[in-house]
Order: C-alpha cells, then structure tokens, then sequence
C-alpha cells in the first residue's frame, strides 16, 4: 500500500498525515481527504487525464524528500530539520514517514511505530499535558520534562534544545534546575577531560584555556618526571637501574628530604602539580554545565540577533549547536600520545 504522508492534497494543500481519511483516484491514483474529493465531487485531475501532466506522472510518485512529521505534536517539519519546529522533539532518530495508509479508510494503521496513548496519559508520574499536547506519544520525552514554551531568561527550552541537540533530556533538566534553584549536577565528562569536554560542546574559548592548564600539568609533571626526579634517584642511588617507580620514590622519600633547599622541593613539586590537576578537575565537574547554560544562552541571542527569520535563526542554530566529534577525537588522540611519547622520548 502506497504511504501519503507528507504529501499535499490537491485541493486544500494541506500534508496528509497517519490519521487522515485519504481516497485515490481510480484513473490517476492522485490522493485526496475524502472531505475535499466530496466537495469538488471529482478528482483534481480530472481535466489532465490521459495527458503528461496528470497525478501518476508527476513528482509525487517518485522518490523524493517529504516532510518530517513530528511524533509528538504531529506538526510538518523539513527533511533536514533535527528538532520540531513547534514543541521541540527531536527528530534524528524518527523516519521521514511512519507507518502505511490502511486498506481502508477510517482504519487506524497496523504498523505504526508509536501507537497514541489514552486521553490525559502523560510519561511523568503526576504531571498533567500541556501546551496543546495531551496525547504525547514517545515514552521519553525529549526535553526531559521541561516545557518547549519554559522561559530561560529570555530564550525558550524549545531553542535551547536545537543548540544542546542530542542530550536535551539530561541538559534541559539541569537548566532549569540551575535558573530555578541556583543548583547544577555534577558532570563528569569535564571532570575526567577537562577543555576536551567544552571544546566538545563548541565551547573554543574556555574549551582552549583549560586545556592550556591541563597540558602544562602534564607537561610540567612528565619533564620533572623525568629530567629532574629519575636522574636525581639514579644519583643518590646508584646502584638502582631502568625507570624509578613510584612506589620505589616512596621508599626513599624520608632520604631525599634530608637534601633539604630546592632538591626537597623539585622533589614534592610533580605531586603538587598532581594534586592541581585533580583540583582543576573537580572545579570543571562542578562550574561546567553552568557554564555550558550561559553558553548555549548567549549563542542563542547572538542568533536571533543576527538572523532575518525562522528558517535562518534555524539554520544558525544547528550550526552553532550540537558537538564537534572531530576535533574531541583529534584532542583524545593529542592526550593519548602525550602520556605515553615520553616513554619512547627518555627511555
């Protein structure tokens, strides 16, 4: 059975959806809302019958782009759009088209993948619809529980969510707990990379200042490793050989000490620069989704500033929005070199 959705009638030009009572044709197969076939009481083709221009040998029939249909609010939205245009579901992981249009019609569609909830369900235990969206029909919504319409000091949950994109339902949540109590969550992705995290997110600036101080701990640490702390042992040691463990500068910790001035404090430096670049970690892990808030604030006031109209603050926004994988890939491979090339740099 051939799918409509998306396709327009050709008498009111509306897009039919699943639900919609659609007959055909018998000469050119052109769709129509039964309603709109009674009204003109023939087909829209009739007079192009039998000629080039009717129904069957138009575009209509051939492969193309159709409009998205948004599962949650059922609104039209272009092939390319990530996030509906109305209540802000996201759409990356939805085909263009659900389901078939049943043999006959007023039959609802056997192989619909979300099939609509009883009137007033809601995913969330004690929540009531609204904003015109009483029958949800995905079990998880996208935003998380917010609101599309939800006021982020002057921006709506439903923009932020085409600058976030794909984890919209743990980023939403904690924004309004952020506006809403000041509180934010733990994040652990900046707590263990640290810049990696916000360059990630299309954060370059804070993203390249804290990786600045992450490379010159490490860095720092790697060179007293070993130009000042393995040489320094091999020296008060001789009799030790290869590469000094930690557990080894341990043990002989209480004797270095006894070097006193600067050799005591090159020594205890590599640990304090440790001890830093842990701090700097838990610092990111705590600030970092505070940061990526007014982040995603600013770009999108810096957008509607900027764009002319719907189509381009959208455009914009899926450009300035979701996450560089590239470059985080480029730096995780960065990061991973530089711990271990001094093992073939001084070994």
């Amino acid at each position: 059975m051939i799918d409509y959705t998306g396709l327009k009638c050709p008498v009111c030009e509306q897009p039919f959806t699943q639900s919609d009572d659609i007959v055909v044709c018998p000469e050119c197969g052109a769709p129509h809302h039964r309603d709109c076939y009674l009204k003109i009481g023939h087909c829209a083709f009739e007079d192009k019958h039998g000629t080039d221009e009717d129904w069957s040998h138009q575009e209509h029939e051939r492969e193309k782009e159709r409009p998205k249909e948004c599962p949650r609010c059922h609104a039209m939205n272009e092939e390319e759009a990530l996030f509906c245009k109305e209540c802000g579901q996201s759409l990356h992981y939805y085909s263009k088209t659900v389901g078939e249009q049943p043999k006959n019609p007023g039959t609802p569609p056997q192989n619909q993948r979300y099939q609509p909830p009883p009137p007033g369900w809601t995913p969330f235990p004690g929540a009531t619809p609204q904003n015109g969206y009483p029958n949800a029909v995905t079990p998880l919504d996208p935003l998380g529980g917010v609101q599309p319409s939800e006021d982020f000091d002057g921006v709506s949950a439903q923009e932020l969510a085409k600058v976030v994109q794909g984890s919209t339902r743990y980023y939403l949540p904690v924004f309004s707990r952020i506006k809403n109590f000041g509180r934010s969550r733990f994040n652990f992705a900046a707590f263990f990379f640290s810049g990696g995290f916000f360059l990630f997110r299309k954060m370059y600036l804070p993203g390249s200042i804290f990786i600045a101080i992450k490379a010159a701990l490490v860095v720092g640490n790697i060179l007293l490793q070993n130009l000042f702390i393995q040489p320094l042992m091999h020296t008060l040691f001789p009799n030790l050989s290869g590469s000094v463990s930690i557990y080894q500068a341990n043990q002989m910790a209480p004797l270095i000490l006894n070097q006193g001035g600067w050799t005591v404090f090159l020594f205890l430096l590599p640990f304090l620069l440790s001890a830093a670049e842990f701090a700097l970690g838990i610092v990111l892990g705590i600030k970092a989704n505070k940061i990526y808030y007014k982040h995603c604030i600013r770009t999108v006031k810096q957008a509607k500033a900027e764009a002319a109209g719907e189509a381009e603050l959208d455009a914009a926004l899926r450009k300035k929005g979701g996450v560089n994988m590239i470059l985080a890939t480029i730096l995780l491979a960065c990061f991973i070199a530089l711990y271990f090339l001094p093992y073939y740099a001084f070994y």
